[in-house]
C-alpha cells in the first residue's frame, strides 16, 4: 500500500489546515523543486516527520493518517436524534466514514477511493457544520 492512500491528499490535507486544524501528523506534503531540463519543476511530496527537507510549518500541511483523522472524529453526533460513526467499505470500493442511524438514514459523512480522504470529508463537514471545533 502506498504512503498516498493512508494520509489524506494534497487538497484535503490544505482545507483541514484552513479550517483551523492542528497541524500535527507524522507526514506531511511539502512543496519541492528540483531542475529537469533546465527547469524548475516544482511537486508536492510527502515526507515524515523524522526527515522533513525544510522547516514543514511554514512550507507544508499535514497529511493526516487514517488514524489520526478518525480519532478526531466523535463517537456520535445528536442532531434531533443519535447518529453513531459508520465506518464502511463498501462493495463498489469506495469507503464511506459517516454518521448514519439505521431506520432514520444518514446526516453527513464522506466517501472516497481512501479511507483517509473519506475520513478528512467526514471531519471537514463536520467543522464546516460547527458539529465539531478544530
Amino acid at each position: 500500500m502506498q504512503i498516498e492512500d493512508q494520509v489524506c491528499n494534497l487538497e484535503l490535507s490544505r482545507k483541514l489546515k484552513e479550517l483551523g486544524v492542528k497541524q500535527e501528523s507524522y507526514f506531511w506534503w511539502v512543496e519541492t523543486a528540483r531542475m529537469e531540463n533546465d527547469k524548475a519543476v516544482y511537486e508536492w511530496l510527502i515526507f515524515d516527520d523524522k526527515n522533513p527537507p525544510y522547516e514543514k510549518t511554514e512550507i507544508g500541511t499535514s497529511a493526516l493518517t487514517v488514524a489520526e483523522l478518525v480519532n478526531e472524529l466523535p463517537h456520535f453526533v445528536e442532531h434531533e436524534e443519535y447518529y453513531p460513526l459508520k465506518l464502511v467499505k463498501t462493495e463498489d470500493g469506495f469507503y464511506s466514514v459517516c454518521y448514519y442511524q439505521e431506520g432514520i438514514g444518514y446526516l453527513l459523512g464522506g466517501r472516497s477511493k481512501t479511507f483517509a480522504d473519506a475520513s478528512a470529508k467526514c471531519l471537514i463537514e463536520l467543522i464546516e457544520k460547527g458539529i465539531v471545533k478544530p
